[in-house]
């Protein structure tokens, strides 16, 4: 059930987990964070970046876009195969932050 905080402004609560070597950068496994309604997955990296600094913005982007080798999903699936930073987000939703490893 969503809540209400402030004035009326709805809010939604992301929970996002962290593998190293984000977890160096973080010090922490997973966290849960709070932003508006109507908020995306660029939103959600402004908030942790400001939280945790320019190591974590220089340790996802490169040259403005999400580097190759790391792994950003939601709910299990990258969001390349959503709308990239521009996904939209809702109440529970689960964002991972992860180097990205190709088997074969």
């Amino acid at each position: 059930m969503p809540y209400y905080l402030g004035r009326g402004h709805e809010k939604l609560i992301i929970t996002v987990n962290f593998l190293r070597p984000f977890i160096e950068i973080t010090k922490e496994k997973s966290k849960k964070i709070k932003l508006e309604r109507g908020s995306t997955v660029g939103d959600l990296i402004d908030v942790l970046i400001k939280k945790y600094g320019d190591e974590l913005e220089a340790r996802i982007f490169k040259g403005g876009k999400v580097r190759e080798e790391i792994l950003v999903a939601k709910n299990g699936v990258s969001i390349s195969a959503h709308e990239g930073i521009r996904t939209k987000l809702k109440e529970g939703d689960e964002i991972l932050f992860a180097p990205f490893v190709e088997g074969g």
